[in-house]
């Protein structure tokens, strides 16, 4: 279920982002190039078609998360929020200590457990910044509440994207190209990693 999950976040996630940068290519925003307007209008036929499917994509991934977060949570949401994503002081000191060999000083990790401190706060801020885009994307797509209520969740839809996006860069990174976290990547199709 959780390989399943993650790879139908990865296809959403793909297909939001390019919805979602071409929603925003228009003179007015222009945080993606108008070719990319252009292209995306050429696939889907308009601007409010892509708006369309990117509510649509929206709608499904809400309803996929909640049945995962319903049937799955006493196997795998609980257990993720209280055992694996709750920091402990060893977090904290493998933070401090991963960054220092990042500037290349000679220090040790701290043992973890399935979660390393980094892995453990990116878990956090993608739970947090995905109920935020789910929320003030539903307030936008279906006008709920007053106008000051749409216009803040569109301020909040944006930053709460562009968080988690920004972290997707370095999860990317972590899990398919250091070379000492590869053996993650390959757990996202076979679900097993080396105990080492």
């Amino acid at each position: 279920a959780v390989i399943l999950l993650h790879w139908f976040n990865v296809a959403i996630w793909i297909l939001e982002l390019s919805t979602g940068g071409a929603l925003l290519a228009g003179p007015g925003y222009q945080i993606a190039p108008v070719w990319w307007r252009e292209f995306m209008i050429a696939v889907f036929g308009s601007p409010a078609m892509i708006l369309r499917v990117h509510i649509t994509a929206g709608v499904i991934w809400t309803a996929v998360l909640l049945v995962y977060g319903i049937f799955g949570f006493r196997k795998y949401f609980y257990p993720a929020l209280t055992r694996y994503f709750i920091p402990d002081r060893d977090d904290f000191l493998w933070l401090k200590n991963r960054l220092l060999l990042i500037l290349g000083k000679d220090v040790e990790l701290p043992p973890q457990g399935i979660y390393n401190g980094g892995q453990k706060m990116y878990g956090i801020a993608v739970y947090l910044g995905c109920a935020a885009i789910i929320v003030s994307g539903f307030i936008m797509a279906f006008h709920w509440g007053p106008p000051w209520l749409v216009q803040w969740s569109i301020l909040l839809h944006f930053v709460a994207v562009g968080g988690v996006f920004a972290g997707l860069f370095v999860h990317v990174y972590m899990g398919a190209v250091l070379p000492e976290e590869r053996p993650a990547f390959y757990s996202m199709f076979s679900g097993k990693v080396p105990e080492l």
